[in-house]
Parts: structure tokens; C-alpha cells; sequence
């Protein structure tokens, strides 16, 4: 039976894995993605048959919500996150691992013809910490959040695991490091962010993801508040991931009790942040949750992954859940819904 709604599963061990009736049944799209490791997946805002896909063998682009996919260039690179412009879809940001932080690459590639050519934006290693800490980090180049302003595409936002939060306000020509407004110091905790989101309604709100919080701007960056979704606030601290829903006014964050925990959870916000509540899932998860898909023409659909192969789908915005009895492998933010 078809459901209303698809959802697809990216996993670093068993390639990409599709549903169209729930969760019920996958199936797997051709080889040419079902061999790789897939870390993003996320739809064409303003055309849902669009589904893009990050892997460790480039970007990858379906017109047929998953059914085919091709090759789109970025031999060799790593994408960890993709943004598509909401008012010119044929604007793609996609988000890389560099090398290494020693022979560091830009962080940020841009298309503006649809996928077919990639060039490389001046998003880039922006050293915060003496040398020998540098080198402790050196695996930590991952560009871990990226997300296009729903209410003037110009400005573009993104986070860097290790290295803070990046802010372009000319649709990614130039960037400007944004660490020296956030709140705390420049140590590594205070800098190390995996995920963003732009709410647009009631009104415009930044959300920046780091280890154990969920920071908010209502100036573009200017000024940050901790909303205290995380650290103090829950048993499970450490927050991984944010889905905003109903126009930015649900936030969903995912968690668990460290990185690469035993146990993880989702909470919910209804009020943008200033308050927050423990989702129950029907059973203990057995890893932190890492990736939260909704859409807007899929109204009610959550779907939420854990880090090691658990998926849980709500259809009313979170406060029913069931378990997939599909697991998977490990997973990170390859977890995108469409409607059907």
C-alpha cells in the first residue's frame, strides 16, 4: 500500500534505501548510488520530485523522487550537507570533509545551472586554536550544517564541525566568521556546531546546532541566545541534529547521551525554542538520534534516524511514533521526506 509520503535512508554502509509506503519495504536505486556512502540526502524546496544525494563519490541528483539517479559532478569529495536555493533551484550549495586541516580546501561548492558545474566559494578554514590543538583536530573538517534564508535566498548560513559558523549575505560570493559573537569563549566546545535551520515564521530566527545546545539569532548573527535545549535541561545532553516543521514554528531537535552513545531521543518545540518537551518513542533507541526529515507538503510526517540504523516515522508531528523494524547501518544526516 502507498503511502502519502517517501523517505529515504542514506547510510555509510548500505548505500541509499527508499519507502513508499511508511517504512513497510525499501528499495534500493540503482548501483550507481546503492554502492556508496551516502551522508546527505534533502529535496528541491520548490519541486519535490527533486531529491539530491551527498556520498563519498560526489553529488548525485534524482528527477523522479528516487527512482533514478545521476552523477552531478564533485568526483571525489566528501558532501556531508546539501542546500538548494528556495527562489532559484538551480542555485545548489553543497558542503564538503576537506582533506586535511594541514592542505585545507574550500568548504562550500556552488552550482548555478542546476548541478551540471561546480565552483568553489571562498567558505574556508578560518584558524581559531594554536597550533598543537590544530593538529589534535585534523579529522574534524567536516562542513556539518548548511541552510539557504527562506526569506531572502541571498543569505546563506552554515557550521563547521570544530571551526563555528559561517554567514554569507550575497548568495555565497563571500563569507564572514561569525565565532566572535557566539556565546562562551573559543575553545573547542564552544565552537564545535553540526547543524542550521532558518525558521521563517512568526518571524525570521537563525537555529545553530553545537555539542549541547541550541543557539538562536533574530539579527543574522549578530547576537546569539542559548535556548536550552541541551546541557541542564535533559538527560540526554548531547544534541546532534535540528527539523523544523509548520514553517519553522516546530523545531525538532535529535540527541542522545554522548556522540557515539548508547541511547538517543527527540524533542520538540512549539514555541521557537523557548520551551521544550521530551517525544516518546516506543522503545529505547540504541544510539543518538542524527537526522530528522520533514517537508511541507508532507504536513505531520517526522522521520527520525538513530546514529546506528534505527528509524522511528511519526505522521502527527511527533506525538505518535513506530518503529521501522528495518534496520540499517551507520547512519548520519541521510534522512529526507517528500510527498508522494
Amino acid at each position: 500500500m502507498v503511502a502519502d509520503f517517501t523517505f529515504f535512508v542514506g547510510t555509510v554502509g548500505r548505500g541509499l534505501s527508499i519507502s513508499r509506503d511508511g517504512g513497510k519495504t525499501f528499495r534500493r536505486p540503482d548501483p550507481l548510488i546503492a554502492d556508496t556512502r551516502v551522508y546527505e540526502v534533502t529535496s528541491d524546496p520548490t519541486n519535490s520530485d527533486v531529491v539530491w544525494a551527498g556520498t563519498d563519490t560526489g553529488i548525485f541528483k534524482s528527477d523522479d523522487k528516487g527512482q533514478t539517479f545521476q552523477h552531478m559532478g564533485l568526483d571525489g569529495q566528501w558532501i556531508w550537507r546539501i542546500a538548494v536555493d528556495p527562489v532559484d533551484p538551480d542555485t545548489i550549495f553543497a558542503g564538503i570533509k576537506t582533506l586535511t586541516r594541514d592542505h585545507p580546501g574550500p568548504w562550500i561548492y556552488r552550482s548555478r545551472d542546476g548541478g551540471r558545474s561546480w565552483d568553489a566559494t571562498s567558505c574556508n578554514f578560518d584558524p581559531v586554536f594554536p597550533a598543537p590543538r590544530e593538529q589534535q583536530l585534523t579529522e574534524l573538517n567536516r562542513l556539518t550544517g548548511l541552510a539557504v534564508d527562506p526569506t531572502n535566498h541571498n543569505n546563506i548560513w552554515a557550521c563547521v564541525e570544530a571551526d563555528g559558523v559561517r554567514r554569507s549575505l550575497d548568495g555565497g560570493d563571500t563569507w564572514t566568521n561569525l565565532n566572535a559573537n557566539l556565546p562562551g569563549d573559543q575553545s573547542f566546545g564552544y565552537i564545535d556546531f553540526h547543524d542550521m535551520a532558518v525558521c521563517a515564521n512568526p518571524s525570521k530566527a537563525v537555529l545553530a546546532q553545537r555539542n549541547n545546545e541550541i543557539l538562536l539569532s533574530t539579527d543574522e548573527g549578530e547576537t546569539w541566545e542559548e535556548t536550552g535545549a541541551g546541557v541542564g535541561n535533559w538527560t540526554l545532553p548531547f544534541v546532534r541534529c535540528i527539523g523544523t516543521a509548520n514553517e519553522g514554528k516546530t523545531v525538532f531537535i535529535g540527541s542522545g547521551d554522548t556522540a557515539t552513545g548508547v541511547v538517543g531521543g527527540v524533542r520538540r518545540s512549539k514555541d521557537r525554542c523557548a520551551s521544550w518537551e521530551d517525544l516518546d518513542l516506543p522503545n529505547q533507541t540504541n544510539s543518538p538520534v542524527y537526522g530528522i526529515g520533514t517537508h511541507p507538503g508532507a504536513p505531520g510526517v517526522v522521520v527520525a534516524g538513530t546514529r546506528y540504523g534505527e528509524v522511528y516515522v511519526s505522521k502527527d508531528d511527533g506525538d505518535w511514533w513506530v518503529k521501522v523494524k528495518t534496520e540499517f547501518s551507520e547512519l548520519r544526516r541521510g534522512i529526507a521526506v517528500v510527498p508522494n
